[in-house]
């Protein structure tokens, strides 16, 4: 703990916020001091600290943001890679790739984004859900639409990266964008975040956030706040409010 030269909580919209840190060498105690006045636990969210010499500065708000390049040789009509370097540069964060494929011609795409050591490893170093993960569930000879037909990626060196979800061959409908600065992938720790659109003609419904209490579809709802982060929380119920609340996390 002494050697700790960064401190910030990520308060109630996962956005880093930093924090006055002083290490008593005699007593051995690490006193981290929010710069804000009058705050809950519940504004604090959780807090981070570290030596950013020897780990990644999840503090640093760069660190949430890479910046890619497509690669052409893995392309076809239905599926996408992209390389994605860190905005902080060094080595302390690894590279990302970022798979896109499209599983018919519903719409349904995988999207995968993981680390430079696991796509060198073949998909073998981190846990995936295998029957998403194994391609040959989804004949690419059945699928008769295009990937771009309904995702798009910002790219280049000085472009944040992200994605859009689209409607088919509609890029004025967006059923999703991630948030390009709210990205951060290592082994053990990942954010992301992003904002859905959703279909006001069948009452907004949206699931699949993870394991919450509370109506079964997010309906009715402008600017709600769901999150996917592991919670645990007492009072589990699931209203929308920042920064989420959720039980196991998904």
């Amino acid at each position: 703990m002494n050697e700790t030269n960064y401190a910030c909580f990520m308060g109630r919209e996962l956005s880093p916020t930093q924090m006055t840190f002083d290490y008593d060498d005699k007593l051995k105690i690490l006193t981290l001091t929010p710069v804000a006045d009058m705050l809950t636990f519940k504004d604090i969210g959780f807090i981070k600290f570290g030596n950013s010499d020897i780990e990644p500065n999840i503090c640093d708000s760069k660190g949430f943001t890479y910046h890619g390049e497509e690669l052409p040789d893995l392309k076809n009509d239905t599926f996408s890679a992209y390389k994605l370097a860190p905005a902080i540069g060094g080595t302390i964060l690894e590279n990302l790739y970022v798979t896109a494929l499209l599983m018919d011609d519903a719409g349904s795409v995988s999207l995968n984004i993981t680390t430079e050591s696991d796509w060198n490893s073949s998909f073998t170093k981190l846990f995936r859900v295998p029957y998403v993960q194994d391609q040959a569930k989804f004949p690419q000879s059945k699928v008769t639409k295009k990937l771009d037909d309904y995702i798009k990626f910002d790219i280049g060196a000085d472009v944040p990266f992200s994605y859009s979800l689209i409607e088919f061959q509609d890029e004025t409908s967006v059923l999703f964008k991630s948030d390009p600065t709210k990205l951060f992938v290592t082994d053990f720790l990942v954010f992301d975040s992003g904002i859905f659109n959703m279909n006001k003609l069948n009452d907004n419904p949206l699931m699949g956030m993870g394991e919450r209490a509370g109506d079964l579809f997010f309906k009715n709802e402008t600017g709600g706040i769901h999150s996917r982060w592991t919670h645990d929380a007492a009072n589990p119920i699931d209203d929308g409010l920042p920064p989420g609340t959720n039980m196991y996390g998904f």
